[in-house]
């Protein structure tokens, strides 16, 4: 598992984190994965934005699409970290 990637346990025993390729996630159990975000590139402004599909605002905006999905990471991972829901 990569360093960065917070993943938390709830007392009920449910997993939660960000999906990453370096976490083995089906070792720890039944996966169910979904998406809260979508990143794509903004023809009109010409950059990448990270979106959250669950309220349709922009978390993160930039020319380059690995800037945009690390502050999508650092977006999510504050919001687990506070105790929210993703």
């Amino acid at each position: 598992m990569s360093a960065g990637h917070l993943i938390v346990i709830h007392p009920d025993g449910t997993v939660v984190g960000m999906w990453s390729d370096d976490v083995p996630w089906e070792e720890l159990g039944r996966v169910s994965a979904r998406r809260v975000s979508a990143v794509e590139f903004d023809e009109a402004l010409q950059e990448w934005a990270a979106t959250d599909l669950r309220t349709g605002r922009v978390i993160a905006r930039g020319n380059r699409r690995g800037e945009v999905l690390a502050a999508e990471l650092a977006y999510y991972q504050a919001l687990l970290e506070g105790g929210e829901e993703v």
